[in-house]
């Protein structure tokens, strides 16, 4: 970095605002904001030192030990530190995924989420789904799950269910919270069903619907409110986090 001018694409890529397609989709959609400018060329030369830099009403800040919070569509094969800035400083709250998975990644730089065990938002629920070579018996899927919760510290439930098959093979898709795909492979190889590919389709209310894979994206500080209080008020955490975050702003105008 040259002083401290960049243009403004890689400004919003510096200051973790988002992957590189990203920040210029964000750009191009007018919601970046320059010294209360909008602003649509990705070339514009901004100074951080001086500039006031907005996306969706969001103040980024140049500081690394800004609170910072992302959510990461890994692609299959790839390591943290392929495709996100300051891959050393971040925790996976929610557990990361082998290396050969896809799918969504919650990571933060916040100490508060850092302890697994009493952080709240390690608790989120998850989608996974594993595709094996032939299609389980019922029994066998009961059995499944039952070794996925016997491996687990904590009794949580886990659920699953046939999405879809062919005559090669099937997509299981398992829905719990505080486990991991790779309780899913060893429940599945104990009943003598092979894992051909996985992914993480959901943390809680994150999905991939709009994220790229291989993309990633700061969770604004809207949602980080709204994600706090679905998790200290019970709520059922798929819900979109625009809804709940609409009634606490409703409540507290109240």
């Amino acid at each position: 970095m040259a002083g401290n001018r960049l243009s403004l694409h890689k400004a919003l890529q510096y200051l973790r605002w988002a992957s590189p397609r990203r920040c210029l989709r964000d750009i191009r959609r007018g919601v970046v904001i320059v010294d209360d400018e909008q602003v649509f060329d990705p070339l514009r030369i901004v100074d951080l030192s001086r500039a006031s830099i907005a996306v969706y009403g969001m103040e980024l800040s140049p500081k690394p030990s800004t609170p910072t919070s992302i959510i990461w569509h890994k692609s299959a094969g790839s390591r943290l530190d392929d495709g996100v800035a300051g891959s050393a400083n971040w925790i996976s709250p929610c557990g990361t995924l082998p290396q050969s998975a896809g799918g969504i990644v919650l990571l933060t730089n916040e100490n508060r989420y850092a302890d697994h065990e009493s952080a709240p938002i390690a608790h989120l629920s998850q989608d996974f789904n594993v595709r094996v070579q032939r299609r389980p018996t019922t029994e066998e899927l009961n059995d499944v799950v039952n070794n996925i919760q016997e491996q687990l510290t904590l009794p949580f439930d886990v659920q699953a269910h046939i999405a879809t098959a062919t005559t090669e093979s099937v997509w299981l898709s398992f829905t719990g919270a505080r486990y991991r795909l790779q309780d899913c492979a060893r429940g599945l190889k104990m009943c003598g069903l092979e894992v051909l590919s996985w992914n993480r389709a959901r943390v809680g209310p994150f999905t991939a619907d709009d994220l790229e894979r291989g993309s990633w994206q700061r969770v604004k500080t809207g949602e980080i409110a709204a994600l706090d209080a679905m998790l200290a008020a019970g709520i059922d955490d798929s819900t979109a986090l625009d809804d709940v975050y609409d009634e606490i702003v409703r409540s507290a105008s109240n």
